[in-house]
């Protein structure tokens, strides 16, 4: 009798033993995968910061060298907004694109670039306007709802003063 009763607690114990290996493994595979997506979206949010930094130069560059050009983009008052594609131009449109999708960076980031004339986050005085540009780069993850695909952003705004073209003041950056 003796020798049936132990049996019983062989497979018992094997049974518990198997649960608590599987308990322990499912917890190590949730850590592994939980850390791959915060790297992942580590990446993505440099990158990101990356591209919002390299629009902000460009236009830096394009207000230093061609102000005419520059000007043109921001409307008095209300922002106007343009997509900055992967070789940093802007299409030229009557009416700035409400989807910038067909201007991806590298198929995953949308970068938009928003002028403000005589923004009132950036006038420095009523005899010296000046235009607040945002550059915004957005991408998407499992992590965003279906309703904002593109719901992570990294955003970096600056003011240029219209009558010192080539001398821009930071106003800030989200990150």
């Amino acid at each position: 009798m003796l020798l049936n009763m132990n049996k019983g607690q062989t497979i018992i114990e094997a049974m518990v033993a198997f649960s608590i290996l599987v308990l322990v493994l499912t917890a190590i595979v949730s850590v592994v995968v939980l850390g791959m997506s915060n790297a992942t979206f580590a990446r993505n949010q440099n990158l990101a910061n990356r591209y919002a930094q390299e629009g902000m130069e460009f236009l830096r560059d394009m207000e230093k060298y061609n102000f005419p050009d520059f000007r043109t983009y921001g409307g008095p008052g209300q922002a106007k907004v343009y997509c900055l594609d992967e070789n940093k131009t802007i299409p030229m449109l009557e009416e700035p694109p409400v989807s910038c999708l067909d201007h991806m960076i590298t198929g995953t980031f949308v970068r938009r670039v928003s002028f403000t004339q005589n923004g009132a986050e950036c006038k420095t005085s009523a005899t010296n306007p000046s235009t607040e540009v945002t550059v915004t780069v957005s991408w998407s993850s499992s992590k965003c709802p279906t309703a904002t695909p593109y719901c992570h952003r990294a955003s970096f705004s600056s003011c240029f003063d219209e009558e010192r073209p080539g001398k821009s003041f930071k106003r800030g950056g989200d990150l």
